[in-house]
């Protein structure tokens, strides 16, 4: 049974190393944790979003806006067409 197994596996692996897709490059590749590479591919965004400086906010919500000059100008209209 060893025998077997010990031809399987060079088998396999001779399939392993013949195959460009299931050889094992880890050793070209050094293994990084989930951490350091996340906060290297975002390292750039950090920094630009630190120089960015922020205007501050001018929208007024057009609820805010007061336009009683405009509510007085369509009365004054409707007044002077009921008023013909």
């Amino acid at each position: 049974m060893a025998a077997c197994r010990v031809a399987r596996f060079t088998q396999l692996n001779a399939a392993w190393q013949g195959d460009a897709f299931l050889r094992n490059n880890a050793s070209r590749r050094p293994s990084v944790g989930f951490q350091a590479h996340y906060s290297a591919a975002h390292a750039d965004a950090e920094s630009l979003r630190e120089r960015t400086r922020l205007a501050p906010n001018r929208y007024v919500a057009p609820t805010d806006k007061r336009r009683d000059s405009v509510r007085l100008e369509v009365r004054m209209r409707m007044q002077a067409v009921e008023g013909r």
